[in-house]
């Protein structure tokens, strides 16, 4: 078993009603490092990525800096693109 993986994608990810390609993927990435072992903590960030706000960059920051000290954090692409 692997140490957990932080995985930070867009808030609203794992909604039906909001469905896209890029949520589809992340889900099926989700699901299948799950069964290669990996334990997954999906961590949604609410913005308006790729174009956050001061607001949502610091809220970011946050998250991040709640990790603990050490993690692994998978982020897709609509946020990682902007930092």
């Amino acid at each position: 078993m692997y140490d957990p993986v932080h995985f930070l994608a867009p808030a609203g990810v794992d909604d039906p009603q909001r469905p896209s390609g890029g949520n589809r993927y992340d889900l099926e990435l989700l699901r299948e490092l799950g069964e290669l072992g990996y334990r997954m903590n999906l961590t949604p960030v609410a913005g308006t990525w790729p174009r956050p706000s001061d607001a949502d960059r610091r809220e970011l920051s946050r998250i991040l800096e709640a990790l603990p000290e050490g993690s692994t954090a998978l982020w897709d692409g609509l946020i990682a693109c902007v930092l």
